[in-house]
């Protein structure tokens, strides 16, 4: 079997040269005769950077989420995210398998006087309160 570091068409890839149609055959393949699907992500849509900063730098969405017809459906509210990763040229990914929507908690703010023990605490609530 070919490299499995691979991408399934020039969509997923930015910069660098263009590829035949053909090269992703391999890839394609495997997906498709193993029926998996790819849940998608939500973040940069590349997972993969050579990190050049000038001519010559590409991006891929080398890294994915693929799924089983089943899995996919026992998890069909699963969603990746391509994480920013400082010591490698891959992003990391996130998968939740059962994120919550439409909840949104509110944060509130709950000022403990004991802070006012420490006189930089104090000083800051009265100079915030005078720039009121």
């Amino acid at each position: 079997m070919g490299d499995m570091n691979d991408i399934v068409s020039n969509g997923e890839k930015w910069g660098g040269r263009e590829r035949a149609d053909i090269s992703f055959k391999v890839f394609r393949d495997f997906i498709n005769t193993n029926e998996l699907m790819d849940i998608g992500y939500e973040g940069k849509p590349w997972t993969w950077s050579n990190r050049w900063d000038n001519e010559g730098e590409a991006r891929e969405r080398l890294d994915r989420v693929l799924g089983s017809g089943n899995w996919c459906k026992s998890f069909r509210n699963a969603r990746c995210r391509h994480l920013e990763t400082e010591g490698s040229d891959h992003s990391m990914l996130m998968v939740d398998t059962s994120p919550t929507f439409g909840k949104k908690w509110k944060k509130r703010f709950v000022f403990d006087g004991n802070w006012l023990q420490y006189k930089e605490v104090g000083n800051i609530v009265k100079s915030a309160w005078n720039n009121m």
